[in-house]
């Protein structure tokens, strides 16, 4: 009898519109905690100028975000993750410093643990950290041409990404 009643209920519950019973439930998308944004004064250098890069990290959620400056597994200067590409949509290989600064100069580029210092605080709701960088200290970017840059961070659930901005190296 229960085995009778179980197939009534999901035959009806077949029949119901935007109900089925081979539906999976899908997770909800999570919605990210923080936005990205960067920014830069110029939009156009000569080779072998500093490039130089303001990111802001803003809270957008109802509750205080922890951020790491800088992690205790490296000492570059920025915790962000970078994307960035020349025109034909290569990545752009990090410098010596670069490679160093993130711990990928061992043999094969395998990350290792490095030592170094971090800072570690509360985002409040509302509230934006902002931070100047400069990236063609750690980025390759001696050879005229056009960039794209694109900032990621985690906000714990979700990978967040900033707006693109574009970058024209002259000689």
């Amino acid at each position: 009898m229960k085995t009778l009643l179980t197939i009534v209920m999901l035959t009806i519950a077949s029949l119901v519109p935007g109900n089925s019973a081979a539906q999976v439930a899908q997770p909800a998308t999570a919605k990210p905690k923080i936005s990205i944004a960067i920014k830069t004064a110029q939009n156009a250098v000569k080779v072998a100028s500093d490039v130089d890069v303001e990111v802001e990290m803003k809270n957008i959620s109802q509750e205080g975000v922890g951020f790491i400056l800088t992690g205790t597994m490296s000492f570059s200067s920025t915790s962000f993750r970078w994307d960035i590409r020349d025109i034909a949509s290569k990545p752009v290989p990090m410098t010596e410093y670069g490679l160093k600064a993130n711990c990928l100069d061992s043999p094969g580029g395998v990350p290792r643990i490095c030592s170094g210092s971090s800072f570690g605080d509360t985002l409040d709701p509302g509230k934006a950290f902002r931070q100047k960088l400069t990236l063609s200290k750690e980025y390759d970017l001696s050879k005229p041409g056009k960039y794209t840059i694109q900032a990621f961070r985690s906000d714990g659930k979700t990978d967040v990404k900033s707006n693109v901005i574009t970058l024209t190296v002259t000689p």
